[in-house]
Protein backbone atom coordinates (compact mmCIF):
# COMPACT_ATOMS: atom_id res chain seq x y z
CA UNK A 1 0.00 0.00 0.00
CA UNK A 2 1.48 3.34 -1.00
CA UNK A 3 0.81 6.78 0.40
CA UNK A 4 2.07 10.32 -0.01
CA UNK A 5 2.67 12.91 2.68
CA UNK A 6 2.37 16.55 1.64
CA UNK A 7 3.73 18.88 4.30
CA UNK A 8 3.01 22.14 2.50
CA UNK A 9 0.02 22.60 0.21
CA UNK A 10 1.88 25.28 -1.81
CA UNK A 11 4.15 22.62 -3.36
CA UNK A 12 1.13 20.90 -4.85
CA UNK A 13 -0.01 24.09 -6.59
CA UNK A 14 3.46 24.74 -8.02
CA UNK A 15 3.57 21.26 -9.52
CA UNK A 16 0.17 21.78 -11.16
CA UNK A 17 1.25 25.14 -12.63
CA UNK A 18 4.37 23.59 -14.16
CA UNK A 19 2.29 20.88 -15.83
CA UNK A 20 -0.09 23.49 -17.23
CA UNK A 21 2.80 25.51 -18.66
CA UNK A 22 4.25 22.45 -20.36
CA UNK A 23 0.86 21.58 -21.86
CA UNK A 24 0.34 25.19 -22.94
CA UNK A 25 3.54 25.09 -25.02
CA UNK A 26 2.47 21.88 -26.73
CA UNK A 27 -0.98 23.36 -27.39
CA UNK A 28 0.51 26.51 -28.93
CA UNK A 29 2.76 24.43 -31.21
CA UNK A 30 -0.12 22.25 -32.37
CA UNK A 31 -2.34 25.28 -33.03
CA UNK A 32 0.49 26.97 -34.94
CA UNK A 33 1.01 23.94 -37.15
CA UNK A 34 -2.74 23.67 -37.80
CA UNK A 35 -2.99 27.35 -38.73
CA UNK A 36 -0.01 27.09 -41.08
CA UNK A 37 -1.54 23.98 -42.68
CA UNK A 38 -4.88 25.71 -43.19
CA UNK A 39 -3.16 28.77 -44.70
CA UNK A 40 -1.12 26.55 -47.00
CA UNK A 41 -4.16 24.61 -48.23
CA UNK A 42 -6.39 27.68 -48.64
CA UNK A 43 -3.88 29.64 -50.71
CA UNK A 44 -3.69 32.52 -48.25
CA UNK A 45 -0.23 31.40 -47.20
CA UNK A 46 1.43 32.88 -50.29
CA UNK A 47 -0.27 36.25 -49.86
CA UNK A 48 0.62 36.30 -46.17
CA UNK A 49 4.23 35.35 -46.93
CA UNK A 50 4.53 38.16 -49.51
CA UNK A 51 3.09 40.60 -46.97
CA UNK A 52 5.61 39.53 -44.33
CA UNK A 53 8.66 39.93 -46.59
CA UNK A 54 10.13 43.39 -46.00
CA UNK A 55 11.14 45.65 -48.89
CA UNK A 56 11.41 44.36 -52.45
CA UNK A 57 10.54 40.65 -52.37
CA UNK A 58 13.14 39.75 -55.03
CA UNK A 59 15.96 41.44 -53.12
CA UNK A 60 14.81 40.06 -49.77
CA UNK A 61 14.55 36.47 -50.99
CA UNK A 62 18.02 36.76 -52.55
CA UNK A 63 19.38 38.22 -49.29
CA UNK A 64 17.80 35.36 -47.36
CA UNK A 65 19.43 32.86 -49.71
CA UNK A 66 22.78 34.59 -49.12
CA UNK A 67 22.13 34.44 -45.36
CA UNK A 68 21.56 30.68 -45.44
CA UNK A 69 24.61 30.17 -47.69
CA UNK A 70 26.76 32.22 -45.32
CA UNK A 71 25.63 30.17 -42.34
CA UNK A 72 26.34 26.94 -44.19
CA UNK A 73 29.84 28.19 -45.01
CA UNK A 74 30.55 28.79 -41.32
CA UNK A 75 30.10 32.54 -41.01
CA UNK A 76 28.88 33.73 -37.60
CA UNK A 77 25.18 34.35 -37.13
CA UNK A 78 25.63 38.00 -36.17
CA UNK A 79 27.70 38.76 -39.29
CA UNK A 80 25.27 36.91 -41.57
CA UNK A 81 22.25 38.70 -40.10
CA UNK A 82 24.04 42.07 -40.40
CA UNK A 83 24.72 41.47 -44.09
CA UNK A 84 21.11 40.31 -44.60
CA UNK A 85 19.68 43.45 -42.97
CA UNK A 86 22.10 45.71 -44.82
CA UNK A 87 21.16 44.13 -48.15
CA UNK A 88 17.41 44.53 -47.48
CA UNK A 89 17.84 48.15 -46.40
CA UNK A 90 20.00 49.00 -49.41
CA UNK A 91 17.47 47.31 -51.69
CA UNK A 92 14.62 49.28 -50.14
CA UNK A 93 16.58 52.51 -50.63
CA UNK A 94 16.07 53.40 -46.96
CA UNK A 95 19.67 54.01 -46.01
Amino acid sequence: MSYQIIYDSKDKHIANKQKRRRHAGVTVCILGILILGILRISGWGDALWQYMIPGDPAITTEAFQNLSDSLQNGQSLSDAVFVFCDTVIQGAKLG
